[in-house]
């Protein structure tokens, strides 16, 4: 079962992957993330706002629109979820850095 810490609605999973990527950002080594891991993250969250933006839009909401935003979901999802879930899973990591990452702590 998949770590429930990504929302299901696109607009607040936009929301919590940019601030995820902001958070291990800023304190890369607090987070054991590398510069190209935490520059990934920017990318793949930032593609997926910007994505999510063009589908939403009136002006610009199409079926491509649609269907890049999902790919790009995917596409950031996938590069995003092992990172947070290695984060949520070291013991090394505060719980206090976890939670301001918004990742799920484990019992």
């Amino acid at each position: 079962m998949k770590p429930s810490y990504i929302p299901t609605q696109d607009s607040q999973a936009a929301i919590w992957m940019v601030a995820f990527a902001a958070t291990i950002a800023a304190a890369q080594a607090d987070y054991k993330v590398t510069l190209a891991e935490s520059a990934q993250v920017t990318l793949v969250s930032g593609a997926f706002n910007t994505a999510l933006e063009v589908a939403t839009n009136p002006n610009t909401r199409t079926a491509a629109a649609i269907a890049a935003k999902d790919e790009a979901r995917a596409t950031a999802e996938l590069y995003i979820r092992p990172i947070a879930t290695r984060i949520s899973a070291n013991p090394t990591i505060s719980a206090e850095l976890k939670v301001t990452a918004g990742v799920t702590l484990r019992s």
